[in-house]
């Protein structure tokens, strides 16, 4: 009698894993299906340079961008009205979704653009910069 019982619970435990699977892959087919056939390939990635994304941002980039940071459709991300708010500067869109807690990729190079946008609105301290620069080069 108990061996029937923890058969049946196997069954329901292994069913309810393979449910789980197929919901799963329904859910990452939706999402992919999203993206046009050029960028499906980059669902895969784990790591974006912050340069690759910004190229990427022609026309309407939102719903592009953010399925392959965050690798779910932008109505089931969290606070997205308010990321949505700086779609008409998409380095602040990609730093926004890049920082947000359901992002499931690492952005390289924000330190380094970003430090390079403020240098740039100094000549002075982008001098200085430079000049420190080259000399730890060597």
């Amino acid at each position: 009698m108990e061996n029937l019982d923890l058969n049946n619970i196997n069954d329901e435990i292994i069913s309810s894993i393979h449910y789980a699977r197929e919901e799963r892959a329904l859910n990452i087919n939706n999402i992919i299906s999203r993206l046009s056939n050029e960028h499906k390939i980059l669902y895969r990635y784990k790591t974006y340079d912050i340069n690759h994304l910004l190229s990427l941002c022609i026309n309407d980039y939102r719903e592009l961008i953010t399925i392959l940071i965050t690798k779910k459709i932008p109505e089931d991300i969290r606070a997205f009205t308010l990321i949505n708010r700086f779609s008409r500067r998409p380095l602040f869109f990609i730093i926004l979704l890049a920082y947000h807690p359901d992002a499931q990729v690492k952005i390289n190079g924000i330190t380094k653009i970003m430090i390079m946008k403020i240098l740039r609105r100094n000549k002075n301290i982008f001098n200085f910069a430079r000049k420190i620069y080259y000399k730890v080069r060597g």
